[in-house]
């Protein structure tokens, strides 16, 4: 891309209980997953590279996901 971020987008069906479409973008800095059941999750993959706490409702999350496409 002409301002040199480069993304990833990924899409794939889980089955469980039900099929659930997850759908991802993810940067060098951050993973944004959406599903179909309306769980929606966002990780700082610099401070938190195992993904392991969900930062969709902190208040800095607004700017990240303006920022993705």
């Amino acid at each position: 891309m002409e301002d040199g971020r480069e993304e990833i987008f990924a899409e794939y069906l889980v089955r469980k209980n039900s099929d659930v479409v997850v759908k991802i973008v993810c940067n060098a800095t951050h993973k944004l997953v959406f599903t179909a059941s309306g769980i929606h999750e966002l990780f700082d993959l610099v401070a938190d590279p195992g993904k392991l706490k969900n930062r969709i409702n902190a208040p800095l999350s607004r700017a990240v996901l303006s920022d993705l496409p």
